[in-house]
């Protein structure tokens, strides 16, 4: 059901139409909550239409204030949720990880040398 004048106040959502513990605001605590002039048909027929089990649901999370919160997520002691970690940090933690003790020169050097090997194993000599 949409209600223009109630669009106009801001009224969107089922918890607006209810106090901080999750009851139903009666029609005159709405009425003047959002300074509206709501029937008490128009008032009756969107609170009933309402799924009983939604309303439980929201009562249920404002009882026990459910908030999501995140959990720390670390690699290797480091928080990577930290603005200051940025993709060298994880990176910089696998290669340190795959290759311990390596850096991209002893890398390229040791590379070099297997090619090398390969080479003079492949020669024939005469």
């Amino acid at each position: 059901m949409f209600l223009e004048s109630w669009m106009e106040k801001q009224v969107r959502s089922i918890i607006h139409l209810m106090v901080e513990n999750g009851n139903i605001l009666k029609l005159e605590e709405f009425n003047e909550k959002y300074n509206l002039n709501c029937s008490f048909k128009n008032y009756t027929k969107v609170i009933q239409n309402i799924p009983t089990a939604l309303i439980q649901l929201i009562q249920n999370n404002l009882e026990n204030n459910l908030t999501p919160k995140w959990q720390k997520i670390t690699l290797h002691h480091v928080d990577l949720l930290d603005r200051k970690c940025n993709n060298k940090c994880p990176r910089q933690h696998f290669v340190n990880n795959i290759y311990p003790g390596q850096t991209k020169s002893t890398l390229k050097i040791q590379e070099y040398v297997k090619k090398m090997k390969y080479l003079l194993s492949e020669w024939v000599f005469f």
